[in-house]
């Protein structure tokens, strides 16, 4: 990391306080050796809430290229859903019950089954931000406001995806029973609240699908493309959301059915969570992890422990590191240090074991994010891939007792603790 520490690095609205006491700074000068932050640094040059800020955000223990992060979704990609609840979150002086009726309105919107270019579209047409003539016509930029199709009226957005005459054609064929004549006295955001209100849940998803083929249709006709009949475009709009729905529902089965996963990077399998704790079979070793955090001191306890077949402990690590994350950065940190630690032992691991489900769930992923926690899932898959065999599993926390403990433990020591092939004294309690 290199750049420069300033208000542009703020993630969001309650970071509103930050300002950096000196331009020249860099992240990089807030991380000491050990890939952690120093807090002598951080607090020489800030104040406690962008200091309570700093060590929430939890560092990869590999130097990687500064990247962009939207910090409105877990994954850190841009999402428009995302988007519009952080700009409506800034919007000033709007009254209560109309907040509650948009929100309630998007809410419902976002679970519909739709593709993401058509959310993109109806969002677009909610705020009248489609190029329709007449609105271009208002900025200069078209010579007439009349709809280019039938050339009868200004196209507004109303006009163009109802009031047409060749839109008009192709909701009289379609099973779509709203009445459009409404649309002439109303602006697209009332019109698509109407609709809402008065279809099902999946002739809504067909209204909107409807809705983006006509204009689609409509744009190419404008650029001198030849005209298709009404009944293509419905027949269209059909074709596309069934075709779509029907993939989605065939990925959701197919996930549903897999039962454990190869990572590519790490060839590690997820497995099922289990009530208590299992020794692995003759000759395997089992390696259990967990973090605990002590909020008020901003330290986060790790704690790890290798038993083999017999329930005999090979090796187990209490440990502490400054920062307070969230619950499963924290749990994946202590997967990484304890993974590294292993490597530096020169131990192994055959059955590798966390009671974070949403680590589970993260390393079983194969899409490509860009947060501060799938930063960290990718040094444990970068680690574990050096242990072939490894299968990482969930278990409830009943059966991660040991690692629960000496992650707790950690908390209370200035110093980190290692037992090789003994019994360590704070498990004493848990016997």
């Amino acid at each position: 990391m290199s750049r420069s520490f300033n208000n542009a690095d703020r993630k969001g609205p309650s970071f509103n306080s930050f300002q950096g006491t000196d331009s020249s700074l860099l992240v990089a000068d807030l991380i000491d050796q050990h890939r952690q932050w120093d807090l002598t640094a951080v607090s020489s040059n800030f104040g406690q809430a962008e200091i309570d800020r700093i060590l929430s955000i939890p560092l990869s223990i590999f130097p990687s290229e500064d990247a962009l992060i939207w910090n409105g979704t877990t994954s850190g990609n841009y999402m428009v859903k995302s988007g519009y609840y952080f700009a409506t979150s800034l919007a000033e002086h709007q009254d209560a019950g109309s907040t509650y009726v948009y929100e309630n309105w998007w809410s419902k919107f976002w679970k519909l089954k739709l593709p993401s270019k058509l959310r993109i579209f109806v969002w677009k047409v909610f705020h009248n931000a489609i190029p329709v003539a007449a609105e271009l016509h208002r900025k200069h930029i078209a010579n007439t406001p009349y709809c280019p199709l039938c050339k009868q009226q200004q196209e507004t957005i109303p006009h163009a995806l109802f009031l047409c005459t060749r839109a008009k054609e192709v909701w009289r064929l379609s099973s779509i029973k709203l009445n459009f004549k409404l649309a002439a006295t109303s602006s697209a955001e009332e019109f698509l609240f109407y609709a809402s209100d008065n279809t099902s849940t999946s002739d809504f998803e067909q209204f909107l699908t409807i809705c983006w083929s006509i204009w689609y249709e409509r744009n190419a006709e404008f650029h001198d493309k030849s005209p298709k009949q009404p009944a293509a475009v419905l027949a269209f709009a059909t074709d596309y959301l069934g075709k779509y729905q029907s993939a989605q529902a065939q990925s959701v089965s197919n996930n549903s059915a897999a039962t454990s996963i190869t990572h590519p990077a790490s060839r590690s399998q997820v497995a099922a969570s289990t009530d208590q704790w299992i020794a692995p079979l003759a000759g395997k070793f089992k390696l259990n992890t967990d973090a605990a955090c002590n909020k008020a001191s901003k330290i986060i306890g790790l704690g790890a422990v290798l038993r083999d077949s017999s329930g005999l402990i090979k090796a187990a690590f209490s440990k502490a590191i400054k920062g307070c994350y969230k619950a499963e950065e924290m749990e994946a940190t202590a997967l990484v240090h304890a993974l590294q630690w292993l490597l530096n032992l020169g131990l192994t691991a055959d059955i590798i074991e966390t009671d974070s489900l949403l680590v589970v769930q993260g390393l079983k992923a194969a899409s490509s994010c860009s947060s501060a926690f799938h930063a960290i899932l990718n040094d444990v898959n970068y680690l574990v891939s050096s242990f072939p065999r490894a299968q990482i599993t969930h278990v409830k926390r009943s059966a991660n007792t040991y690692a629960d403990v000496l992650a707790k433990f950690a908390l209370t020591v200035d110093t980190d603790c290692t037992w090789l092939e003994e019994f360590p004294p704070p498990l004493m309690t848990v016997m």
